[in-house]
């Protein structure tokens, strides 16, 4: 057959019919992936465990423990043992009023002005204009 014999209208009908059968195809096969897709998703109702959720549950497990109040310890009993020794604190607090007050020491003017003053070893740490640094130390690198 030649495409002549076959009119405008009739092309348009077999073109139409074919693209039709195609889409109606590709619409049955996309609600057949939409409704499986959507069962896998109710069965996995749980997030992954990834490492922030599991710090991220853990967090909130420490903030809601800490968010509650703390119950008073109980009180502790009476005192109510006595020591083996008592008279060796008696004799212990007795000997410590009976001591004598330590007396200041005097210093001579001079003395007391030398060490205001400080020595030249004091003043010059070393003979070098500038310091040296300790590359080790807390000023190095």
């Amino acid at each position: 057959m030649r495409d002549k014999d076959w009119g405008l209208p009739s092309l348009l009908l077999i073109y139409g019919g074919i693209l039709g059968t195609l889409a109606l195809a590709a619409g049955y096969g996309f609600t057949r992936i939409i409704s499986v897709g959507s069962d896998l998703s109710e069965e996995r109702v749980e997030p992954e465990k990834t490492n922030l959720y599991e710090r991220t549950k853990t967090a909130r497990e420490i903030r809601g423990i800490l968010a509650r109040p703390l119950a008073l310890p109980e009180p502790l009993p009476p005192i109510t043992a006595k020591l083996a020794n008592q008279d060796a604190l008696n004799v212990a607090a007795s000997e410590k009023s009976h001591r004598e007050k330590p007396r200041p020491v005097k210093m001579r003017w001079a003395a007391r002005n030398a060490m205001a003053m400080g020595t030249s070893a004091d003043l010059t740490p070393s003979s070098r204009s500038t310091p040296a640094f300790d590359r080790g130390g807390l000023g190095g690198w």
